[in-house]
């Protein structure tokens, strides 16, 4: 039973962990629109559209 509980928590870690960085990378894409959004516009949008589609289906 307590491989099981193994399991489900790295399973879990690994979740939180790439939560985290989508975050993180939402939020410094936020920052790149907020201070020049011309690049933001020219360059970043379709990363940002990409992190925002994973960051759905995530939940």
């Amino acid at each position: 039973m307590q491989d099981r509980v193994d399991s489900w928590g790295k399973y879990l870690f690994v979740f939180l962990i790439v939560g985290l960085a989508s975050s993180t990378v939402s939020f410094l894409l936020s920052l790149v629109e907020a201070w020049d959004e011309e690049f933001y516009l020219d360059f970043i949008l379709t990363i940002d559209i990409l992190v925002g589609v994973f960051t759905i289906f995530r939940r």
